[in-house]
């Protein structure tokens, strides 16, 4: 299973909190590239709650069988399923054909006194 989390930038102020993990997101080979994204809601949830994710980007770029790993939040992690179904991706080609790729995400609530931002985060 392949961390995507591992290759991820940690998101910056910049636009919005999902346009920021778009810009920051690191290519790498046998990588699903994430090209469309929703950020989880933190409302409720303490700054450094974590959820990993574990799901399967198919071979048309979307997230199937989403389930978490852990969790130290269960309304993060709740909120976070809801937001990665939401995702879209350019899926991993091996010899010029798309193929289903098994990933693991981390989402890191970062910092509690900005209410309602979201951070995707290694």
């Amino acid at each position: 299973m392949l961390s995507l989390g591992a290759l991820l930038a940690t998101a910056v102020m910049a636009g919005s909190m999902e346009e920021s993990y778009l810009s920051t997101a690191k290519v790498g080979a046998g990588v699903p590239v994430p090209v469309s994204v929703v950020a989880p809601d933190n409302y409720g949830v303490s700054a450094g709650s974590k959820t990993y994710l574990t799901f399967t980007v198919d071979e048309q770029g979307v997230p199937q069988d989403i389930a978490v790993k852990s969790t130290n939040s269960d309304t993060l992690a709740a909120n976070a399923v809801k937001a990665v179904a939401q995702w879209r991706f350019t899926p991993v080609s091996v010899d010029g054909k798309a193929v289903a790729t098994k990933v693991t995400l981390p989402i890191v609530a970062r910092n509690a006194e900005l209410q309602g931002v979201r951070f995707a985060s290694n």
